[in-house]
């Protein structure tokens, strides 16, 4: 596999996809990119909301309110005497 020569959607610039980039996306199933390096930290950091890339796993801890409707609790079903 040769270098191959990309054009960004997002700048229109050209990029060198190398030989070892396009070995490393093959094996994991991988698009091949349609962004270049900096357009796609660009994107990255967009999404982030401009945390690092370390602040990723950190989660904050979140509290329900007693309106969520993941905390209501249901009666449990009537079985009717045609299906005892």
């Amino acid at each position: 596999m040769p270098d191959r020569e990309i054009v960004c959607c997002d700048c229109k610039a050209t990029f060198t996809w190398s030989e070892g980039e396009q070995a490393y996306y093959q094996e994991k199933g991988l698009h091949e990119p349609k962004r270049c390096p900096k357009c796609r930290q660009a994107r990255k950091a967009r999404h982030n909301d401009g945390r690092p890339d370390e602040a990723q796993g950190q989660r904050q801890p979140q509290t329900r309110s007693a309106c969520d409707s993941s905390s209501r609790e249901y009666a449990p079903e009537r079985v009717r005497a045609s299906r005892r």
